[in-house]
């Protein structure tokens, strides 16, 4: 039996709607680590506007955009946050550890349960990946990015509001779903790879940033590559992407680690690599902001 995207999204947002979020009590959706990618590859990772306009119960939508983007337009019932309110620019252990604590407290004070499938968007900028990213680092159940974010939103004609959502925080204790560490590369974790041959860095950056200094041996693939670049947005299809990355000298085998100057933009590629069906891929969140301050790191 085929099951389709929406069918997938209708079943998954029913399913979450019966469930109950107690201080006490951990949804199966949200208990433990997965083992396994937390995507499978493919589209299952984008949902259409057209497919999420007709869902019932609606996912959780999260806009990853500044304020007043925000405030203009958007999906109604939606929270936002900025693509800096999750930047990280030091990946030291302790570092990590507080960052990822104050990035779970903060979804949970913008209201994003664990227990609800998480749409994110954004208005045009392909950062709606670095809101997806960051879910499923924390052990969020599998997310979707709304493919064309708000553009291909308001070209299939649905609904939006201004000024700000109400916002219903969790109550406290946020329920801990699990990171999934293997998605994050710290500056310790990239120098102890930068001789590896099974591993391929990707450098998302423009060309000019690239040849300005960048991570020993790796690749410049500009992260608005991985889309068709249009009105609205939208992702290349995964074959596509995957044979862009193998020219690259990406393989199945291979652990890839992409990065940028925030870890926004290589959040992106992290996430077309995914949906290319790539089952290694880390962020290096620090990026070349940690990077490049380093004057004992190696660049090229």
């Amino acid at each position: 039996m085929v099951v389709t995207r929406r069918e997938l999204l209708v079943k998954s947002c029913a399913t979450a709607a019966g469930l109950v979020l107690g201080a006490h009590h951990l949804p199966a959706l949200a208990q433990g680590t997965p083992v396994a990618s937390p995507v499978a590859g493919g589209s299952a990772m984008l949902a259409t506007a057209s497919e999420l306009i007709s869902t019932d119960p609606a996912p959780q939508y999260l806009a990853i955009m500044d304020q007043g983007t925000y405030e203009t337009a958007h999906i109604p019932g939606t929270v936002q946050i900025s693509w800096q309110d999750l930047s990280l620019a030091d990946t030291s252990e302790d570092a990590v550890s507080a960052w990822t604590e104050s990035t779970r407290q903060l979804l949970g004070v913008a209201g994003i349960a664990p227990d609800r499938p998480v749409v994110t968007y954004d208005e045009g900028t392909l950062f709606a990946a670095r809101g997806w990213w960051q879910l499923a680092y924390l052990g969020y159940p599998p997310s979707w990015v709304l493919d064309g974010g708000l553009p291909a939103w308001n070209e299939a004609q649905g609904p939006s509001e201004t000024g700000v959502a109400d916002i219903s925080p969790l109550e406290a204790p946020l329920i801990d779903a699990g990171v999934r560490r293997d998605l994050l590369a710290t500056k310790a974790e990239v120098l102890s790879m930068l001789d590896d041959p099974d591993v391929l860095f990707v450098d998302a950056r423009s060309a000019d940033e690239y040849n300005n200094g960048h991570i020993p041996g790796a690749v410049n693939v500009l992260y608005t590559s991985n889309a068709i670049m249009k009105d609205a947005n939208r992702y290349l299809d995964p074959e596509t992407l995957r044979q862009r990355y193998e020219e690259f000298g990406m393989t199945a085998e291979k652990h890839a680690v992409t990065y940028c100057s925030t870890g926004v933009r290589g959040s992106v590629a992290s996430f077309a690599m995914l949906l290319a069906g790539f089952q290694h891929v880390s962020l290096y969140v620090g990026s070349w902001n940690e990077w490049g301050a380093d004057p004992d790191t190696p660049k090229e």
